[in-house]
C-alpha cells in the first residue's frame, strides 16, 4: 500500500506522497518503507509530499530526523512538500527549518533540489 506512493522526477528524484499522518501509529512502517527505498532506488534526492496531511508528533519528527541523518550520510537530499501551515509552522519554532528545506509545491521542491545538484 505505502509502496505504491513514490513517482520518480528523473535525474534521481523521487517523490513519496504520504497517506496519513506521520505519527507514533506509523513511523516505524514508514521509515523501514523509505530506507530500502533510499537503497533500491539509487535516489539522490526526495521529496517527501505531505498533501492533504497536517499532523506529525513527536514520533514523526524523531523519524524524519533519523531519516534525515541516513540520508545525508548517503549524500541524499530531503525537502518536504506541504502547504499544511501547522506543519511549517512546527519546523520554523523548532529550528528543524534549517535542516528540512521546506517547499510548498512539487514545483518548487523540484527547483530547490536541481539547484542543489
Amino acid at each position: 500500500m505505502l509502496e505504491e506512493n513514490f513517482i520518480s522526477h528523473n535525474d534521481g528524484i523521487w517523490e513519496w506522497h504520504m497517506v496519513n499522518n506521520l505519527t507514533a501509529t506509523n513511523a516505524t512502517e514508514y521509515k523501514a518503507i523509505l530506507l530500502d527505498k533510499l537503497h533500491t532506488l539509487k535516489a539522490r534526492a526526495f521529496i517527501f509530499h505531505f498533501g492533504n496531511e497536517c499532523y506529525i508528533d513527536s514520533a514523526g519528527i524523531a523519524t524524519l530526523l533519523t531519516l534525515q541523518r541516513k540520508f545525508k550520510s548517503l549524500k541524499t537530499q530531503i525537502v518536504l512538500c506541504t502547504q499544511c501551515e501547522h506543519i511549517r509552522e512546527a519546523f520554523f519554532l523548532t529550528k528543524l527549518d534549517v535542516l528540512f528545506p521546506l517547499e510548498s509545491s512539487i514545483e518548487a521542491s523540484l527547483s530547490s533540489i536541481r539547484a542543489n545538484f
